[in-house]
């Protein structure tokens, strides 16, 4: 249920779309952001909830995306503000995160005669919500206006969660956190090494000659990713571990 109603969250605008420019009284392209930043925000938060959920436990961070749904869904329900709508979009985005933790849940509660297609389950739900959504928020949004169709996500986020919260089991955490540095940090170091030109800041040198530092040579270094290192630190967060926790277990 938890990914059915996460699915709907790419197809929510989809049928009024057109309609939003002359509704909001902005340009057809940034009201096309509505439907843009969910994806950005997805592709970004996904790994991130899902090396957090192998740390601080799978169940805790589903709940967080389901919440972010809601909070979300009202957002866009009381505004007519595009910069807030995106917002909440935004909000919305990192919902989807709820599938791949779903997987990740199944595969370590349920035995390996029951894995398969309970994983095929939830994953059917990306296309099954799809399907739903785009005919049944045509029909909201013609009846009711498109603020319905976030009072009606609203809505059916919360007994998502209550379920979720009093029917799903907590698995233990993969390894034992110890973090050092935030990964709201580390993401925006990140992306900022990716905005940034590369001769910006590299002291040792560039391309061939560059020489590798003590930091490199040892791991991550928020000193080095403040100061423009590339992105593989935090990659190497993703799989490995917290800085300074060593290798996973």
């Amino acid at each position: 249920m938890g990914g059915l109603v996460v699915s709907l969250t790419q197809t929510l605008v989809v049928p009024v779309l057109p309609t939003l420019p002359g509704t909001l009284q902005v340009s057809a392209s940034t009201a096309s952001w509505l439907v843009t930043i969910t994806v950005v925000v997805a592709a970004a938060c996904n790994p991130v909830l899902g090396r957090l959920g192998d740390q601080f436990g799978v169940r805790r961070m589903i709940l967080l995306a389901q919440a972010m749904f809601i909070t979300g869904s009202l957002v866009c329900a009381l505004t007519t503000n595009i910069s807030i709508l995106i917002l909440g979009r935004g909000l919305q985005g990192i919902s989807t995160a709820a599938i791949p933790l779903s997987i990740s849940l199944i595969a370590r509660l349920l035995g390996p005669e029951r894995r398969t297609s309970a994983i095929a389950l939830v994953s059917a739900m990306l296309g099954i919500g799809g399907a739903i959504g785009l005919p049944l928020a045509g029909l909201i949004s013609q009846a009711w206006g498109f603020h319905a169709l976030f009072w009606v996500a609203a809505a059916i986020g919360v007994p998502t969660i209550a379920a979720t919260r009093l029917l799903v089991p907590e698995v233990g955490s993969a390894e034992a956190p110890s973090p050092s540095i935030s990964p709201a940090v580390l993401c925006c170091c990140s992306a900022s090494r990716a905005c940034s030109s590369p001769s910006a800041a590299e002291p040792n040198g560039v391309g061939p000659h560059r020489r590798p530092s003590a930091s490199s040579r040892s791991g991550f270094s928020p000193l080095r990713c403040s100061c423009g290192s590339s992105c593989a630190d935090a990659f190497r967060w993703l799989t490995s571990g917290w800085p300074g926790s060593g290798p996973s277990r």
